[in-house]
């Protein structure tokens, strides 16, 4: 019996390696648990890092935040990590990690010096 992944010429059958390891990826990922899960945010909302520039330093963390928009969720200062609470003042050369809708992310890019995505995993 021909299989999918052989190539028939007659008289002889052949395999093709390359569609042999494309089947075996689809196999693998069709079979993976997350394939049918949606991503938890819909792919809405980034997850960034940004460093406190001197324009920003002196600012709390409620003159940062935008209702529904931006939500800054940690500071990373010195040696330690905190959660962000509104009446935190930043400093220059704190980063920040921030929540942000598509909507707000010129404006955030444009308030911080350096402004990156962040990798997360599960």
């Amino acid at each position: 019996m021909v299989q999918p992944w052989m190539m028939h010429a007659w008289p002889m059958v052949t395999c093709c390696p390359t569609t042999v390891g494309a089947q075996m990826i689809r196999d693998s990922l069709s079979e993976s648990p997350y394939a049918t899960a949606p991503r938890f945010d819909f792919g809405k909302l980034l997850s960034l890092t940004a460093t406190v520039g001197e324009n920003e330093g002196g600012k709390r963390v409620r003159d940062i935040e935008r209702d529904g928009l931006i939500k800054i969720a940690a500071i990373r200062r010195d040696a330690s990590v905190i959660i962000a609470k509104a009446d935190e003042t930043l400093r220059a050369g704190d980063e920040i990690n921030a929540i942000v809708a598509p909507d707000a992310l010129a404006d955030f890019g444009r308030m911080f010096t350096t402004t990156a995505p962040i990798s997360l995993s599960a």
